[in-house]
């Protein structure tokens, strides 16, 4: 196998686990980071080079997708184009594209493009598709987008697809949520934290204003 200068990187990944693996995968990985380094040291402006990467980051096959749209979602910082290439993908006959769409945008993108994705795929008639949009918002943080990820649970008829929305809702919205437990006599406080979340299982005085407060901040400041 020849690797450029630019794909040395992943020729580890690609070696020890895509070629066993997938070696069908091989080259169309190689030629999207290919792509990616020589779209960035052009200045964003071959757009051709943009094609290679989003051919991987719309495919059904994990390994491609996986790692062809946090390309993507690198270049929307820097590129009109590959913004636009985002808001095509959300369009798309294809649910796994649209799905794809929503890992093609990070905390770093840029605003009106969150804005413009999640306000489409909020709507999508998947379920997974809808589902995934509201677990991403929470994943990168995204809470100017909030009033519509509300409208959207509000106007979800499946009782529970609506929980799992209302779990990343609330966790950004609130920074914990507090969800009935695994007995009457118990409920589930999951905490955001530095490194992700923290769940504990407290009983109903617990639950009380201002233990849980106090709780709260305990689990915060000890992680």
């Amino acid at each position: 196998m020849n690797y450029t200068k630019d794909t040395k990187r992943i020729k580890s990944w690609i070696e020890e686990y895509l070629i066993p693996k997938y070696p069908e995968l091989v080259q169309p990985m190689i030629d999207a980071y290919d792509a990616f380094d020589h779209y960035r040291y052009g200045g964003y402006k071959d757009h051709e080079l943009l094609e290679k990467i989003t051919l991987v980051a719309t495919s059904h096959r994990g390994p491609l997708y996986e790692n062809g749209t946090d390309l993507l979602a690198h270049l929307t910082q820097f590129s009109e184009k590959a913004c636009e290439k985002v808001i095509e993908m959300s369009k798309s006959s294809k649910s796994h594209v649209r799905f794809n769409s929503i890992l093609s945008v990070d905390k770093d993108s840029p605003l009106a493009l969150k804005l413009n994705l999640f306000k489409i795929v909020l709507n999508d008639k998947s379920k997974r598709v809808k589902s995934k949009a509201w677990d991403w918002i929470e994943r990168i943080k995204f809470k100017e987008i909030l009033p519509d990820m509300y409208n959207s649970l509000i106007n979800e008829k499946d009782e529970e697809l609506k929980k799992s929305g209302l779990f990343s809702y609330y966790l950004l919205k609130d920074g914990f949520y507090l969800r009935e437990g695994s007995s009457s006599e118990s409920k589930e406080l999951t905490v955001v934290i530095k490194s992700g979340l923290s769940s504990r299982t407290l009983t109903l005085d617990e639950c009380k204003s201002p233990i849980l407060e106090k709780i709260i901040k305990e689990i915060q400041n000890n992680n």
